[in-house]
């Protein structure tokens, strides 16, 4: 299979804008040949705003060949940060490789870092990825994804509520408890769908984590949420304390 070259060769813009989305600069600097390991190509975007979100720098190394390459990838702004490495080999649409490593940061709550590199492929537009575990920091708990095609399932075992600490506006307030996620979804005609399953034997706020005294509390909480199309419907279910 032939490969042809990308060339950035310096090139640079300034003050672009394409619709409502903007970047003050681009820079594309470098060769990454057909094949061979001794390119490099390196792109850069500052001051942009995409999709209404404004992202100080987004930058993106590529090395080796468009056969055979590695990237490194960073990016930064208001949605936070976001790291990675990856590798990929293929042509014509059709890809694989293995995701390296990931850390994401986002503005508000925890940040979540790769475990263990994941193969994926890509097969005409269908991603394909090994299971892939992410890690919150602080209060810990792990998500983990598998992708098939066009369905996929997530899975997190004894979450700590203690994640959603950030987004609870009185700050006094502390969430206890844990809770276990099972998510598949799917996609088909009319987009994306699925279903998500949420159990929490026990959880709720207190004042003080280390006191047994609650503000709220409950026991075995069970959510089921299911979207398809435009249609979302929730089932909820969970057991109060008796005044």
């Amino acid at each position: 299979e032939a490969h042809t070259a990308l060339r950035g060769d310096a090139a640079r813009g300034t003050a672009l804008q394409w619709g409502e989305d903007r970047a003050d600069s681009l820079v594309a600097d470098g060769t990454l040949p057909g094949r061979g390991g001794s390119g490099r190509l390196q792109l850069r975007a500052d001051g942009l705003t995409y999709a209404g979100q404004d992202i100080e720098h987004a930058g993106l190394l590529l090395t080796g060949s468009l056969a055979a390459l590695r990237m490194q990838a960073d990016l930064a702004g208001e949605p936070g940060t976001l790291a990675l490495e990856a590798t990929a080999a293929g042509a014509d649409g059709n890809w694989r490789g293995r995701l390296q490593s990931l850390r994401l940061a986002p503005a508000l709550g925890a940040n979540w870092t790769l475990q263990a590199p994941a193969a994926y492929r890509v097969v005409d537009g269908n991603v394909f990825l090994e299971r892939a575990c992410l890690r919150a920091d602080g209060p810990g708990g792990d998500l983990c994804f598998v992708m098939n095609g066009r369905t996929g399932t997530v899975h997190g075992e004894k979450l700590p509520l203690a994640l959603l600490e950030p987004w609870l506006r009185d700050e006094s307030f502390k969430p206890f408890g844990d809770v276990d996620l099972d998510g598949r979804f799917a996609r088909g005609a009319a987009g994306w769908g699925g279903d998500v399953k949420l159990r929490s034997p026990r959880g709720g706020l207190r004042l003080d984590p280390n006191s047994p005294r609650e503000v709220i509390g409950y026991s075995a909480l069970s959510l089921d949420a299911s979207l398809q199309g435009d249609r979302l419907s929730l089932a909820l279910a969970t057991q109060l304390p008796e005044e």
